[in-house]
């Protein structure tokens, strides 16, 4: 799973996620790359999946030389700003949402926790 946080280009490597990956409501800016990655994965959580796999975060660009040009293919859909020395984006704070899960509550401290045990008398 991946989303783009732009269109823009870092280097002279052709990138996989253009507009054609852009998925409507989600525009490839930094909080649309984060509000797609929350929503897909509290749609995972609700649909009983146990979780996201980010593919690639770190492929920011290079001067690695591929057959296939020049830098990565996959710069615009890192976790880290090629336009700001590779700092970090606000996707990455996917992983530190608060989900709701099915059959689960949050603590007060933001831990999850399970769901009481139902009444069998």
């Amino acid at each position: 799973t991946a989303y783009p946080w732009t269109l823009g280009h870092g280097d002279d490597s052709v990138n996989l996620l253009g507009e054609d990956s852009l998925v409507p409501g989600y525009p490839a800016t930094p909080e649309g790359q984060l509000r797609y990655m929350v929503d897909l994965t509290q749609l995972v959580a609700d649909s009983g999946g146990s979780g996201v796999v980010y593919w690639a975060p770190d492929w920011t660009s290079s001067r690695c030389k591929t057959r296939w040009g020049t830098g990565s293919s996959w710069e615009n859909a890192t976790f880290f700003d090629f336009t700001h020395g590779n700092e970090v984006l606000p996707g990455i704070d996917f992983m530190r949402h608060q989900y709701r899960l099915p059959g689960k509550g949050v603590g007060p401290d933001g831990a999850v926790t399970a769901a009481p045990p139902e009444d069998s008398a």
